[in-house]
């Protein structure tokens, strides 16, 4: 698991910019927080996410082993279809726990925020490949 900082620092200060500038803009989609609470909350968000996508690797390669690799044909649907949602659920369970600050009336508004910080996160990784971030 490749775990660049810097780059995580980037997508922690731009998705913080995003909750903080963006999603109030966003039909749904309510945050209520301080900068300093939107970016607390971009890195409990970064943290989770590098959490699950561990255990959702992980949880392939034991279906990979456990199914002689017949199994991986069904991750690997779900994965090119459906990967853009991991960001929304996340959202929603983040709104779930803290509804203090994040709330979104319904799950298309996650959706589109979800997907604003996936293209912060391709941006992010673009950036690294093409500055070098050293």
């Amino acid at each position: 698991m490749d775990l660049n900082l810097k780059v995580m620092l980037v997508e922690v200060l731009l998705t913080g910019l995003f909750f903080w500038l963006v999603m109030p803009k966003i039909r749904g989609a309510h945050f209520s927080g301080s900068p300093l609470e939107a970016f607390l909350y971009a890195g409990v968000f970064q943290i989770v996410q590098v959490v699950v996508n561990y255990l959702l690797g992980l949880a392939a390669v034991a279906l990979g082993l456990a199914t002689f690799g017949v199994g991986l044909i069904p991750v690997a649907i779900a994965a090119v279809f459906f990967f853009w949602l991991l960001p929304a659920v996340q959202l929603q369970a983040m709104a779930w726990v803290f509804p203090r600050v994040m709330a979104f009336n319904s799950f298309g508004s996650s959706v589109l925020c979800g997907l604003g910080i996936l293209v912060i996160h391709l941006i992010a990784g673009d950036f690294n490949v093409h500055i070098h971030l050293n």
